[in-house]
């Protein structure tokens, strides 16, 4: 049983990228690692898409994706996003840029009834800038109507896009 288990691990360690047997027993032990050595600092929901990702990227030659948290807030979410790519980025040998869009302002005021405005209200989620910027290790921010900064951030030609975290809240 001992030695089956270490044989599998070691297995894992040295994925063929060409073969894909047991590729989603192989990348849900990566995620568990990723989990693991995350120290309760990582979100499943996160791990998950960019294991995977990360795991596309190695297969198809590209050196470099991209990652993408809209509706950064307080940025928990994007100090866990860049914990696990951390992490990640050195299990597939793949660079991983992580990019955080808000407004900087909280929610807009709701302009439509699908966005629930009984529920949403404007200026709800706040972010405190000064304040994430120093939390923040390697993420890059980028605040503006995210209908505005997106289109700049095209234009600058990122990496190829593995996963993107929507949290914008809104239906419009």
């Amino acid at each position: 049983d001992w030695w089956d288990r270490e044989m599998r691990r070691e297995h894992m360690e040295r994925r063929d990228y060409d073969r894909d047997d047991l590729l989603t027993s192989w990348l849900t032990a990566q995620n568990e690692r990723v989990l693991g050595l995350g120290e309760g600092k990582c979100r499943p929901n996160y791990t998950w898409p960019v294991v995977q990702a990360a795991y596309l990227a190695k297969a198809l030659g590209y050196t470099r994706i991209s990652v993408i948290e809209f509706g950064v807030a307080g940025g928990n979410g994007l100090l866990a996003l860049e914990r696990a790519t951390e992490i990640i980025e050195s299990f597939f040998d793949v660079a991983i840029d992580v990019y955080g869009f808000d407004s900087g302002r909280g929610l807009p005021k709701p302009v439509d009834y699908r966005d629930l405005p009984h529920f949403w209200k404007e200026s709800l989620y706040k972010m405190d800038e000064k304040r994430l910027k120093k939390r923040l290790r390697r993420s890059h921010l980028v605040i503006g109507p995210v209908d505005e900064t997106v289109r700049q951030f095209l234009k600058s030609k990122p990496a190829p896009v593995g996963f993107v975290s929507f949290d914008l809240d809104y239906y419009s």
